[in-house]
């Protein structure tokens, strides 16, 4: 792959959150928040084009398109992600 070139990936990534989330301490606004300022952190370049607040299944969802470097800073990666809160996985 040629230097600077974007690279294009699907990840889906499930987590649990914590228990302040599950007893609704936390927004789906704050935990957003928290997420990209820890990649904001950690990532070379964070750059967010657009964030859209929608639903999605009768839930609230952020979808949040962003791009960063790799952790070499040889490529930029561009990222599609979604956040949202479910009670259980099913």
């Amino acid at each position: 792959m040629e230097f600077g070139v974007s690279s294009a990936s699907v990840n889906i990534v499930v987590q649990a959150l914590s228990d302040m989330t599950i007893r609704g301490w936390l927004t789906l606004d704050e935990i957003v928040e928290a997420k990209l300022h820890r990649t904001n952190e950690i990532k070379q370049g964070y750059h967010e084009f657009s964030r859209v607040n929608t639903i999605i299944g009768g839930r609230e969802a952020v979808i949040i398109d962003w791009e960063s470097y790799t952790s070499d800073s040889s490529t930029k990666v561009r990222c599609i992600q979604m956040f949202t809160i479910a009670d259980k996985l099913v």
